[in-house]
């Protein structure tokens, strides 16, 4: 009898350390499954920010290209103005020039009296080496 309860109690021993490492498993499963939940939470949370990411980066890549093709165009637009301004400032710098030619022009024309070719022939009687008549005199010297 004392051998079957030596065996009974081994045998309760074993049955309680094999029902102890089953709660511990069981145990260690839970907090697997619950660790495998987190992680699994984590990654689909990981996925949602990484589109989030893609979006925005493409949201920031259109607004980059946009903001290049409007400095293209306002380039585009700075060298016609540019170009425009050079145009006006050559026509202004011409219109000045032709002013003041224009300015010369009527002193000089205060100053001496241009004649035509035909004033002055008949001035000096086609160039004859005989003296000019009076009138063709009185007509080289006047005034129009």
């Amino acid at each position: 009898m004392r051998r079957l309860m030596l065996e009974l109690k081994q045998t309760m021993d074993m049955y309680s350390t094999a029902c102890k490492e089953a709660l511990t498993a069981k145990q260690k499963a839970t907090e697997l499954h619950r660790w495998k939940l987190e992680e699994g939470q984590r990654l689909e949370q990981v996925r949602l920010a990484q589109e989030a990411a893609l979006a925005l980066a493409e949201n920031e890549k259109l607004k980059c290209m946009a903001a290049m093709e409007a400095a293209e165009a306002a380039q585009r637009i700075a060298v016609m103005e540019a170009q425009k301004r050079r145009n006006a400032e050559m026509k202004a710098f011409k219109e000045a020039e032709e002013k003041k030619k224009a300015i010369e022009a009527k002193t000089y024309d205060f100053m001496f009296r241009k004649y035509t070719i035909e004033e002055i022939e008949a001035a000096t009687n086609n160039f004859s080496r005989e003296k000019p008549t009076l009138r063709a005199k009185a007509r080289f010297c006047e005034w129009d």
